[in-house]
């Protein structure tokens, strides 16, 4: 829902990942660093690079493309996938690895990692994770009502964090730092990171 008020006032956060996700002691969940849009803004004439994280960047952002709102729900489906199954779906010992998997690899679907999903949980998370833009959700306000309907059919909730994970200090995030990635070509037009000069 986060993403879903961003990109209603064609802010694009270019930089969706666990870190960037905090969870509250009582069931909270805020969405942070959209100040990322800020910095994008002022790389837009730079066409050989993209500001990021690597494996959390759609393929099109990769490949030189625009990225947009549907890049930002592909770095969801990372997130989402990561959550349920406690690693990222595209993967290397090197950042160049990641890429290339990202760019021609395959996931290994949620269900089949664990059987106990169902298969509209798999649905989503795959067409997030779409290599091509317009197979993804058609916007974030989407993804929240689908994951809003699965939950309470199924009777999930979040409850907040236990004192046993808060005491030791948060989950970890093991996802790289944000920064410059080259990109295998220029970007065409320019990023749509919100209203004004300086962005979001």
């Amino acid at each position: 829902r986060a993403l879903a008020a961003a990109h209603e006032q064609k802010i694009v956060h270019h930089d969706v990942k666990p870190g960037n996700v905090l969870l509250g002691r009582d069931g909270s969940i805020k969405v942070t660093d959209f100040g990322v849009a800020r910095i994008v803004t002022a790389l837009a004439a730079r066409p050989d690079v993209i500001f990021g994280t690597v494996g959390y960047l759609p393929s099109e952002a990769l490949s030189g493309g625009e990225y947009r709102e549907s890049g930002d729900l592909f770095a969801l489906g990372v997130v989402l996938y990561e959550c349920l199954l406690g690693m990222r779906p595209f993967r290397g010992r090197v950042s160049k690895d990641v890429i290339a998997a990202t760019l021609s690899g395959s996931f290994v679907p949620p269900d089949r990692l664990r059987p106990e999903l169902t298969g509209a949980v798999t649905a989503l998370v795959s067409r997030l994770l779409e290599r091509e833009p317009g197979k993804r959700p058609q916007s974030a306000a989407e993804v929240a009502e689908e994951l809003d309907r699965l939950a309470l059919a199924r009777g999930w909730k979040w409850t907040g964090l236990s004192p046993a994970v808060v005491d030791e200090g948060g989950a970890r995030d093991d996802a790289p730092p944000s920064g410059l990635v080259a990109t295998l070509g220029p970007r065409r037009g320019r990023e749509r990171s919100g209203p004004g000069p300086a962005g979001a």
